[in-house]
Order: structure tokens, then C-alpha cells, then sequence
């Protein structure tokens, strides 16, 4: 049993030196949490984003290099998009049950275990000679970033008091947001300049350079929840956590059924150069950093769900837009930059309101949750396929439409389950 009253000793100079402190419930003992968030936990909760990014960038880079590796590897469009749900599925399948086999171990080892397995798989990906090999590479990625993922996140909560746990968690969440923002595009004139295969190499290596910058600089705050099966059933079949979990399954289902094939969209649809397609995806890359920001002021002034509820409205309205005006790159690009903004508003908000829905269990609360984000990537890649081939590229947005209006009904119920919940048992 974790003893929740002992006093670990300050750190040395160069890592956390912070307060003693008792931790919540779910963060075990280790350096007390920071009550000011200073320079230091600041450079630590940013270097734990380049988690988010690597494992965020993971996924974007075949997207932003379709196009080319398509070619490249003589495969269909359907079959290209297998490059980016393999990862997903993966990461989906692997964030919880990783989470019981190696969650217990020290947060910090595993977050930069995590990091080496992804760069790895990240540039055997880019070496693979045959389009099977390439798909191996990406399990060995989703491998890694499933442990890494959830497990960057409760370090960086763990860090600071509760009271900035949701300022703490944006941070964090930041290195996924811009990954969604930039890498795309970078990839994309990455892909164009010099091909899918140095750009996959070149970004596993940085990979693994995160890693060591992570061993150097953020501290240890001690081990996971020591987990097993059972837990993981029973967090599951709760309905307020199953239908929390249900929310990013929708919502990222509707974002990838269009966003895993923005680039043959823009490409093949709109008619766009890959130059134009590389300034539309630098802007939707500008509106997704500026929406992290401003999410770090809205998630201290407004209740998560709010958050929510907002961004899917915003981003409803943003496909509609996409579908029903004509095949334009200006019109187009408005309306992706809008969706990019309140993307960047989903991710901390859905982080927040998990961690509110079982704080005990952090550690599994936020590996279900990235799941979760998983399992909709990639059902979302599996969906966009099957109506590229059935209806064509036009018709993208409005089946993403349909899938955010249902993570809006399923927030819906989420939430008066929640309160029920609050009623009956006050504190639970």
C-alpha cells in the first residue's frame, strides 16, 4: 500500500524542487505536487507535450505523406489509409491493457520506453522495403505510444496541486494539438520534396531525441496504479465512464472520416496543388496552436462538458460548411482552420472531464480515454475508406457530421448520468 503521508526528500538542483505536499488520491508519492507551477514544472509539463506530439505526430505523418507513399508502395487509397488505422487500432487496443502489464512501474521510465519504441517503429516504417513490413513498424509504434501517452499525461498532472491539474493537462495536451496542427503540413511538403520515407526516418529519430531530453530533464514523481482485469472491467462498465469514453469515439470517428484524407480531398476534390495544400494545412496548423492557448484560459473559466459541447457545435458547423460550399481552396481552408480551433479546445477539456469522472484511477482513466481517441482515429481512417470508394471524396464531411452530432447526444447522457451519480452519492 502506498503510504500517502511519507516525505520524500527534495530533489537536487536541475530537476523539481517543490514543496511537500500530500498528493491526491490516484498520484502516488514522489516529489509533492507544485502549487505555482514554476519555470521548472513549466519546462517539464512542456517537454512531456513532445510526448503528445510524437505519438499525435505518429499519426499525421502518413497523412501528410499519403499521397506519395500511395505511389510509392503501389497500393490503393483504401490500403494507404491501413497505414494510419493500424496505428490507431493499435495504440487503441494497447493504452489499457499496457496499462495493467506495465502501468505500475515508475511513470518516467515508461514514458521514455515509450518514446524509443515509437521512433523505432517510426523508421522501420520509413526502411520497410514491402507494404507489410511497413504496417509491422507501425505496431511496434502504437506500441509505444499507447504506454506513453496516458502515462506523460498523469505524470504531468501529478506535478502540480489540483487546483491547475486542468491548466497542467492543456500543456500537455498542447504537444497532440500541434501535432494535429503542423505535422500534417509539414509532412505533406516534406513528402513532396523529398519523399514518405526520409520524412518517416528523419521524424522516428527525432523521436528517440525526445526520449533523452526527457530522461534529462523531467523528473520521476514515482510509480503507476498497480492494476488488474477486474478494474479495468469495472471502470469500463460504469455507464458514466463507458459513455465518457463513447464521447471521443464519436467525436474523433467524424473528425478522421474527412481529416485522414484532407490531402487527396484538397488534392483530387478541390483540385489544390501540393503547395496550396501545404499553406491550408500551415493554417489550419497556426489556428490549432492559437485555440491551445486559447483553451488554457477557457478550461480554468469553464466547466468541461461546456468546453465540449462547444467544440463539437463549432466543428459541426465548420463540416457542413465543407460540404455544402462549392469545391473552393479559400472557402475550404476557412472552414478547416475553424475545426483546427476547436480541436484544439476537444482534446484538454475531454482530458479534464475523464479525470473528474474517476480521479482514484487516473492512470486508467486517461489510457481509456486515449483509447478512446484511438479507436475513433481509427475507425474514422476504416469509415473514410469505404465512402471514398462508395460515394467519393465529396461526401466526406457530411458523414463526419453525422458522427459529431452523435458524440453531442452521447455528451448529453454522459452528463445527466454524471449528475445522477452526484445525487445518489455525493463524492463518488
Amino acid at each position: 500500500m502506498v503510504d500517502f503521508h511519507s516525505v520524500p526528500p527534495p530533489l537536487k538542483k536541475g530537476n523539481l524542487a517543490l514543496q511537500t505536499r500530500t498528493p491526491a488520491p490516484g498520484f502516488p508519492s514522489g516529489p509533492a505536487p507544485d502549487p505555482v507551477m514554476n519555470r521548472e514544472t513549466r519546462l517539464a509539463l512542456n517537454l512531456l507535450s513532445l510526448t503528445m506530439f510524437s505519438v499525435g505526430a505518429t499519426m499525421f505523418v502518413a497523412i501528410g505523406t499519403l499521397p506519395d507513399l500511395t505511389t510509392s508502395l503501389g497500393v490503393t487509397r483504401a490500403e494507404a489509409a491501413m497505414v494510419t488505422a493500424v496505428y490507431a487500432f493499435g495504440s487503441a487496443i494497447g493504452a489499457p491493457l499496457l496499462q495493467i502489464v506495465v502501468g505500475h512501474l515508475p511513470r518516467k521510465r515508461l514514458v521514455v520506453a515509450g518514446l524509443m519504441f515509437l521512433g523505432g517503429g517510426v523508421v522501420l516504417s520509413g526502411l520497410a522495403p514491402t507494404y507489410e513490413l511497413v504496417l509491422a513498424g507501425r505496431v511496434v509504434s502504437a506500441i509505444g505510444g499507447s504506454v506513453a501517452s496516458p502515462v506523460a499525461s498523469a505524470l504531468g498532472a501529478s506535478l502540480v496541486a489540483e487546483a491547475r491539474r486542468g491548466q497542467a493537462l492543456t500543456i500537455v495536451a498542447a504537444g497532440m494539438v500541434v501535432a494535429s496542427a503542423v505535422m500534417a503540413p509539414l509532412a505533406t511538403w516534406m513528402g513532396a520534396q523529398f519523399g514518405w520515407r526520409p520524412t518517416f526516418v528523419s521524424f522516428g529519430v527525432a523521436v528517440m531525441l525526445f526520449a533523452a531530453l526527457t530522461q534529462w530533464r523531467v523528473p520521476e514523481t514515482g510509480p503507476g496504479e498497480r492494476l488488474n482485469g477486474r478494474v479495468l472491467v469495472e471502470t469500463i462498465l460504469q455507464p458514466v465512464n463507458l459513455t465518457g469514453i463513447l464521447v471521443p469515439i464519436a467525436a474523433l470517428t467524424g473528425l478522421f472520416t474527412t481529416f485522414s484524407m484532407i490531402t487527396l480531398y484538397y488534392f483530387d476534390y478541390i483540385g489544390a496543388t501540393p503547395e496550396q495544400t501545404s499553406v491550408a494545412m500551415v493554417l489550419y496548423g497556426i489556428a490549432g496552436v492559437a485555440g491551445n492557448y486559447l483553451a488554457r484560459v477557457v478550461t480554468r473559466i469553464w466547466p468541461a462538458e461546456r468546453t465540449i459541447t462547444v467544440a463539437l457545435l463549432a466543428t459541426i458547423a465548420a463540416f457542413c460548411a465543407l460540404f455544402w460550399m462549392p469545391p473552393l481552396l479559400v472557402p475550404a481552408t476557412v472552414a478547416i482552420v475553424v475545426w483546427s480551433g476547436m480541436l484544439s479546445l476537444f482534446f484538454p477539456a475531454q482530458q479534464q472531464r475523464m479525470m473528474g469522472l474517476a480521479p482514484n484511477r487516473a492512470g486508467l482513466i486517461l489510457a481509456l480515454n486515449t483509447s478512446a481517441l484511438y479507436i475513433g482515429m481509427s475507425s474514422g481512417s476504416w469509415v473514410a475508406g469505404l465512402v471514398d470508394a462508395s460515394y467519393g471524396l465529396a461526401s466526406l464531411p457530411i458523414v463526419s457530421v453525422g458522427f459529431l452530432g452523435l458524440a453531442l447526444g452521447v455528451l448529453a447522457l454522459s452528463s445527466t448520468l454524471a449528475a445522477r451519480r452526484a445525487r445518489l452519492a455525493p463524492g463518488v
